[in-house]
């Protein structure tokens, strides 16, 4: 039976050509789309999931209303990550925060060989960054990695550009014609699929240093990104329900009826 309409089917297709081939033309480009379709599809959904306590990492942001206009900014004050973490220990397993000191391009300089450029994609982290994320770090330890004031991580492009086929560890890079960074660990070229796309990871040691000491205690400027991992059981709400009252401890008068912060997951920031 199956032989019979194998035959059928055959003749038919031979019968009719032309119409014959725009078929299965249409049907291999449906087909086709229909593939292309779910790898992007599977790519846009698969950001920021390669962390192993994706589920649990969320990212601060702040919303303020005020009679200019107000702001949206997904950035916090220096101390809002290390307060949270101190005041809820039973909800927040840690936090880090990144900074790149608001400036679009920031300049690198390898002083023996002349290498300088202006780099577009380097930050500061503190030394619980990989407490937090899970990026690959190819040479170095990550437990002491960021833990000095003039540590600093380079990715495997950044190393060959700027050491060629030298070993940079213990290498020194300058940082803004100001201060010299001491590479502690080479890490892998980030993931296409992170909302977070770093070539340079500095310690937070080093802007404490440049800050003459300390890190900025105003809890009106906000410019680091903050993330929180939340401990087991622990849920977004129960943290966010603390918030009105943290304002209140922390924030400023001028600002506390103004603020309200809010959770944002890290597997929901790319989309």
């Amino acid at each position: 039976m199956l032989k019979n309409y194998l035959l059928v089917a055959i003749r038919s297709l031979l019968r009719d050509k032309f119409y014959s081939s725009i078929n299965i033309l249409g049907l291999a480009l449906g087909i086709t789309c229909s593939l292309l379709i779910m790898i992007y599809i599977s790519d846009e959904l698969s950001y920021d999931r390669m962390h192993s306590k994706a589920d649990r990492i969320y990212r601060i942001n702040e919303f303020m209303e005020d009679e200019s206009g107000g702001e949206r900014s997904s950035s916090l004050p220096f101390p809002v990550g290390p307060t949270l973490a101190t005041e809820y220990p039973s909800i927040v397993e840690t936090q880090v925060r990144l900074f790149d000191y608001q400036s679009p391009t920031l300049m690198v300089e390898n002083k023996k060989t002349n290498k300088a450029f202006n780099e577009r994609r380097m930050f500061f982290a503190d030394s619980t960054f990989f407490d937090v994320f899970d990026f690959e770090l190819i040479k170095g330890d990550k437990n002491t990695a960021l833990d000095g004031p003039n540590d600093l991580l380079i990715t495997e492009t950044m190393a060959k550009k700027y050491f060629g086929n030298e070993d940079p560890i213990g290498k020194i890079l300058r940082f803004q014609n100001e201060r010299d960074l001491i590479v502690k660990g080479i890490l892998a070229d980030t993931p296409h699929n992170t909302h977070f796309q770093f070539d340079f990871i500095g310690s937070m040691g080093s802007v404490r240093q440049g800050f003459g000491g300390r890190l900025p205690r105003t809890w009106y400027w906000n410019p680091c990104w903050t993330y929180l991992v939340l401990k087991e059981g622990a849920t977004a709400s129960n943290l966010e329900s603390l918030f009105p009252d943290f304002i209140v401890k922390f924030f400023p008068d001028f600002m506390q009826g103004d603020v309200v912060l809010k959770l944002q997951a890290l597997t929901d920031i790319h989309l």
